[in-house]
């Protein structure tokens, strides 16, 4: 077997053991692994949704991602929290953002193993985008500094982006950070802080 970290599971019909994680290496033989066999049960990933004194927000949208598995657009029930059922192989990475109310919050990459107790993503962006253009049009890609695709999630919710010199684009509830605008080969960073506005211009 190739070094590295390995994921075991016994199978049999509708019975399955735990997903096993451990890692083999080239220097010695790898412990012997007792693997159980009972109800097949996937694990479940919960998503707490909080405002910004920690109470809970029912009905939020949340957008799980694991990685190398994509993303699922998931609602908050009536305690703020959304789950899901993650299949084999678990990911080694998973994160969360929700919206709720024009707000929006992005939570970053951890690890399956600090995600198991599950995840919380606070609704705190108060800071907007603005971008004028003159000359260019299309559908613009907006990007946070943390790696989420603030454009797709949009487009999941049924609110595509678009930009042109009769229609700024406009993005409010922000997280403060650094956001960056791509239109064709055009781009520009354009900074929001919380409850400012960040301003730029896209030209080619």
């Amino acid at each position: 077997l190739r070094s590295g970290k390995a994921q075991v599971q016994a199978r049999l019909r509708d019975h399955a053991s735990e997903l096993r994680e451990l890692r083999i290496g080239p220097e010695a033989p790898a412990d012997p692994l007792l693997l159980v066999l009972g109800r097949n049960e996937a694990p479940a990933l919960a998503v707490r949704v909080v405002d910004r004194t920690g109470a809970p927000v029912p009905g939020a949208f949340v957008f799980l991602e694991q990685e190398g598995k994509g993303q699922q657009l998931l609602t908050a029930a009536t305690d703020g929290t959304a789950r899901s059922t993650v299949e084999a192989p678990l990911p080694s990475r998973v994160r969360a953002a929700a919206f709720s109310g024009g707000v929006w919050g992005f939570g970053p990459w951890v690890s399956w193993e600090e995600a198991r107790d599950g995840l919380v993503v606070a609704l705190s962006g108060s800071g907007t985008l603005s971008v004028r253009t003159d000359h260019l049009e299309g559908q613009p890609v907006v990007s946070q500094a943390g790696g989420w695709d603030v454009g797709w999630l949009l487009r999941l919710l049924g609110a595509p982006l678009r930009l042109s010199a009769e229609r700024p684009l406009v993005i409010g509830g922000l997280p403060e950070g650094r956001y960056e605008v791509v239109l064709g080969s055009t781009r520009i960073t354009v900074d929001v802080s919380q409850r400012g506005v960040g301003e730029g211009r896209l030209d080619g």
